[in-house]
């Protein structure tokens, strides 16, 4: 993975804070989504 965005990474890195270890591509994904859900929901607002 050469050049990350970094959004990505600042989400990887929460979920490594988060779990105490680097959390797998599913996870990621996952936390990915919810953080777009989050964004509309405030958008929303």
């Amino acid at each position: 993975m050469g050049s990350t965005s970094p959004v990505r990474a600042h989400s990887v890195e929460k979920i490594r804070s988060k779990q105490g270890n680097v959390a797998g591509p599913e996870e990621i994904m996952n936390q990915r989504t919810s953080v777009r859900l989050q964004c509309q929901q405030m958008g929303d607002m």
